[in-house]
């Protein structure tokens, strides 16, 4: 899972500065998170990660019928019980940033500048990741356990 994640993260965090993402509001770590639409990327990381398993392949086979639906819907309801929590994280990670870096992430992000961007990506990458992976494998045992009946 840390391979997969680590593969994850940075395409994730760089999208943030895709053409129709939200604009950072302020150069808060609040702001940062919030531009990066964490929602999302959260059920992304999520999906991607558990369908990856050796459990949704069989699981596949075994449902073929309406089996994407069924997934879908069992990483949306992972993703609204935790996202909170997977925000309060990306927020505590980028906190850590000094306020000017907080700001040139922010402006890094309204500029669509992907280098500049993952630069400070890079810098809070490790502690996210840190932060996060106890909450994916919790969210991903849920998914698996929602698709695999």
């Amino acid at each position: 899972m840390r391979r997969i994640l680590l593969s994850i993260l940075p395409l994730l965090i760089l999208s943030a500065c895709g053409s129709q993402k939200p604009l950072c509001a302020a150069g808060t770590a609040e702001a940062v998170v919030a531009s990066t639409e964490p929602a999302t990327q959260f059920g992304s990381i999520l999906r991607s990660i558990v369908s990856r398993t050796s459990t949704i392949a069989s699981a596949q086979k075994r449902q073929s019928a309406g089996f994407d639906a069924k997934l879908t819907d069992a990483v949306n309801a992972s993703v609204a019980r935790h996202q909170d929590a997977w925000i309060n994280n990306m927020v505590s990670g980028w906190k850590k940033l000094e306020s000017k870096d907080l700001q040139a992430a922010c402006a890094s992000i309204n500029k669509r500048d992907k280098d500049a961007f993952m630069q400070h990506a890079m810098k809070v990458g490790p502690d996210i990741q840190r932060l996060n992976e106890p909450l994916l494998r919790r969210a991903g045992a849920e998914v698996l356990a929602a698709v695999d009946q």
